[in-house]
């Protein structure tokens, strides 16, 4: 995954991960607690971007 990718992630409301290993498909929503990490590093990280603008 890429840095731009990353960011879209961590901006997102809505997250629906779906990875395909060897043709098995793999769906993933995350869960409550990655949320929370979510809305933590949304409230630090894009603050620090902001200003460093």
């Amino acid at each position: 995954m890429n840095y731009d990718d990353f960011l879209k992630i961590m901006k997102s409301k809505n997250i629906f991960l779906q990875i395909i290993i060897d043709d098995v498909k793999y769906e993933c929503i995350p869960s409550g607690s990655f949320f929370m990490l979510q809305s933590e590093f949304q409230n630090n990280y894009f603050t620090i971007e902001t200003i460093l603008k």
